[in-house]
């Protein structure tokens, strides 16, 4: 995961200073924008990384230059990089504040530093990351294929994803969606992000929970409890990865019995009608 401390390490910030939120060079980066415009609520995400020369902001009060910051900080913006000596010559007393107050890295770059190259470099170590959590995502399917392939069940998924991320794995299984046998009550306030049609994970302060849809409103749960501690991604893709098999599992077992159910009434019906069995199932008919 790319945070804000691995775009101060960049050859085009060589020349930056981190003003404020030194605690905050740990927020994950997702992305870089230009921002100009001081409407930037309508189109700006969580992670974003804002450029800056203030334009829009030159002429605000020390009120509105906080309150800036703290509309920043409320959409959870990781950080904002400001160049200084074009329109305003040094970041404002407002701005500062603001970012102590919230914890907001206030990044300052010379006029010299180009937009361009900062946000070049950045995109590269977005793309790098991206890639190797692809390349991660590869390794796990692949290790969880083979196991599957090797007749494994979901016990053995579910150990080898305790080897893994190195946490507790709780399992749970429900029969209708509204009885959950988890110690994470799944709150409507509680961020959903939908992995798949069939996969929900949900993280909380104490546990992260994904919900795997089966027949009907059968669910499944794996529930691994974090004590306050954040997944790194990699362990939140093995957890995915590992949800993925369960449910193909569940998928393949469910067809065993139904196959083997329809032999079963295929014998009695032969047997009650007097059929000819093969040798092998009359053998098993005994």
């Amino acid at each position: 995961m790319v945070k804000v401390k691995d775009i101060l390490k960049i050859t085009s910030m060589h020349n930056s200073r981190l003003l404020t939120g030194k605690k905050g060079v740990h927020h994950s980066v997702y992305d870089i924008s230009i921002m100009e415009t001081p409407d930037f609520e309508e189109w700006a995400k969580p992670g974003t990384v804002m450029l800056t020369s203030l334009y829009a902001t030159q002429d605000f009060s020390y009120e509105q230059q906080f309150d800036f910051i703290k509309r920043l900080h409320h959409m959870e913006i990781a950080a904002c990089i400001i160049k200084t000596e074009k329109y305003v010559k040094k970041v404002p007393k407002g701005i500062i504040d603001g970012g102590i107050h919230y914890g907001m890295p206030i990044i300052q770059i010379p006029k010299e530093t180009s937009y361009n190259i900062v946000t070049k470099e950045v995109m590269q170590l977005l793309f790098d990351e991206e890639n190797k959590r692809l390349n991660y995502y590869h390794k796990l399917y692949e290790k969880f294929l083979a196991l599957s392939l090797d007749g494994l069940e979901t016990e053995d998924i579910i150990h080898s994803l305790k080897n893994m991320i190195d946490h507790s794995v709780e399992f749970y299984e429900s029969d209708t969606a509204y009885h959950v046998q988890t110690p994470l009550p799944l709150a409507e306030h509680i961020p959903a992000e939908h992995i798949n049609e069939f996969i929900v994970a949900y993280d909380s302060v104490t546990a992260y929970v994904v919900s795997i849809q089966l027949e009907g409103l059968k669910k499944m749960y794996l529930t691994i409890p974090t004590h306050t501690e954040t997944l790194t991604n990699h362990e939140k893709i093995a957890i995915h990865v590992a949800a993925s098999f369960i449910k193909l599992t569940y998928i393949k077992n469910i067809a065993i019995h139904k196959r083997n159910q329809q032999k079963y009434v295929q014998t009695i019906h032969n047997l009650l009608h007097d059929v000819e069995l093969p040798y092998r199932s009359r053998c098993l008919s005994r």
